[in-house]
């Protein structure tokens, strides 16, 4: 296992998913608490189109899985700004067109439908420094933002229209935050693929939300959890010859049932 470890694209592999394990969950509370579930299935298929037409221009398909992110939250703010259209009919519009025309680019583009879709499974060993660098930055990004405004942060989760007409700027911080999802989602995708990607954003998040008393609490627990997770999954991977995705999954989807149980116990005494 030492040995793996002396190759640099396993150690920015390891590095990357250190660093999405302890600030991705946290974007995971937000999603939860703000019913943002349908967002992530919308910037999931945004990311597959991203990842399309970079292939498509020899690109870094991180690039283009970002700015297509960042494209689509910045038509969802637009649309849904005055409130006459649900967040959750705009995300699904958004969702079906991002598949069909990721779909089309590949066909016209005459990129590998496999090469497209193996931003499904993902793969953190193919991750290069300036994905690394990307990836630090964003998780840096995301703990300050929480640390310097938690208490405001606290009260949006708490009860949004109260917080926005008690002055605090509701309105704003959701803006950043469903930015700072997009970003997440991209990143994560290319981290452990988008079809274990609730493993690393959304279930360190939920079980949380099943033994904190408070927002705070909630933040502190979904990290170490995300922590955890990413740690046991990446050596579990190197031990038993799996790959990462699966390892963190299977680690995330232990702590979820222990949470579980320790609910229960609560609840019994």
């Amino acid at each position: 296992m030492l040995e793996y470890l002396a190759l640099p694209p396993i150690q920015r592999g390891f590095l990357a998913l250190l660093t999405a394990g302890i600030a991705f969950p946290l974007i995971g509370v937000f999603v939860i608490r703000l019913n943002l579930i349908t967002l992530r299935f919308m910037l999931m298929h945004g990311a597959l189109l991203g990842s399309a037409l970079a292939m498509g221009l020899q690109i870094s398909p991180l690039l283009g899985s970002l700015v297509v992110n960042l494209l689509l939250i910045f038509i969802l703010i637009a649309v849904t700004r005055r409130g006459d259209i649900p967040t959750g009919y705009a995300t699904t519009f958004l969702m079906v067109v991002s598949i069909a025309l990721a779909v089309i680019v590949i066909y016209k583009a005459g990129v590998p439908a496999k090469d497209a879709l193996s931003i499904l499974w993902g793969n953190i060993y193919a991750v290069r420094g300036t994905e690394l660098a990307i990836n630090s930055g964003v998780g840096a990004a995301i703990l300050l933002f929480i640390l310097f405004l938690r208490r405001r942060l606290t009260a949006v989760l708490f009860n949004y229209e109260v917080a926005a007409t008690s002055g605090i700027p509701a309105e704003t911080y959701r803006r950043i935050i469903l930015i700072g999802t997009g970003i997440t989602i991209a990143i994560s995708m290319r981290l452990v693929g988008a079809l274990l990607l609730d493993s690393l954003v959304l279930l360190p998040a939920v079980s949380s939300l099943l033994v904190a008393g408070s927002t705070g609490a909630m933040f502190l627990v979904s990290s170490l959890v995300g922590l955890f997770s990413a740690l046991a999954g990446f050596i579990l991977s190197l031990w038993f010859d799996i790959p990462v995705s699966a390892g963190v999954t299977l680690t995330s989807a232990l702590v979820f049932g222990i949470m579980i149980l320790i609910k229960h116990f609560r609840s019994s005494l």
